[in-house]
């Protein structure tokens, strides 16, 4: 129990120093190979290795799945639509949508430790032993986020203080998580189609996005590479 509450905070420390790594002119045009890869990775993973939990948790809470799945994919779509066709100006548009952006991307890095403890529990339950293709995944995910919401905090003129949020909203995922674990396990099975879908969404917007934030060739080989992880924990776990 001490092993796996070590590894638990391990990986949420180190979520929360990737958010206060420090890189040089942080845009997301000096970093397309960076977001590239990320997003392939993060993809594969969500079809390959997260949509395989979700196929194995059908029985628990049976056709839920799919419709917690298709709310956890239309949540953030529909604040947007709203925002667009509610909001009359175009400056308007863009300045309460990259607000609903950083809302995403905090809610996103939540979800990463609601995962962590999901897959901790399959692994236990299940037998479902890959966690390290899962941490190469964590770690990755956390750097996109890292880029992409650093950006949103320039152009929606957020505060100073609020690049605190995505590491206290970590921190604070992790204590409700354990408190969670403890009076209802079974909240996490309800919990991962949602966030399968809401990943989805979140990855499809920064892949379809207008400015093309992102390298295609790095997009590749995140695909390929997440594959070969995959193939190799398999092989030898």
């Amino acid at each position: 129990m001490l092993y796996e509450i070590l590894i638990v905070f391990l990986l949420a420390i180190v979520m929360i120093g990737i958010f206060y790594m420090k890189f040089k002119d942080l845009r997301t045009e000096k970093y397309k190979k960076l977001i590239g890869f990320a997003s392939g990775l993060a993809m594969c993973m969500i079809f390959v290795y997260f949509v395989n939990l979700l196929i194995m948790n059908y029985s628990y809470i049976s056709h839920f799945n799919l419709t917690l799945l298709m709310w956890g994919f239309v949540l953030i779509f529909i604040l947007k639509q709203y925002i667009m066709t509610e909001s009359g100006k175009f400056w308007e548009v863009d300045f309460k949508m990259n607000k609903v952006k950083f809302i995403e991307y905090s809610l996103s890095a939540i979800f990463l430790v609601f995962l962590i403890f999901i897959v901790k529990s399959f692994a236990l339950s299940e037998g479902f032993e890959l966690f390290i293709p899962f941490s190469f995944f964590l770690i990755f995910y956390s750097l996109l986020i890292k880029v992409k919401s650093s950006e949103i905090l320039d152009k929606a003129y957020f505060k100073e203080h609020y690049i605190h949020v995505i590491p206290i909203s970590i921190l604070v995922s992790v204590i409700s998580c354990f408190i969670l674990q403890a009076f209802y396990p079974g909240f996490f099975y309800f919990m991962l189609p949602f966030i399968i879908g809401f990943l989805l969404n979140s990855m499809f917007d920064v892949i379809i996005d207008k400015n093309r934030s992102y390298d295609m060739i790095s997009f590749i080989l995140g695909i390929l590479c997440a594959n070969f992880v995959l193939l190799v924990s398999f092989i030898l776990f």
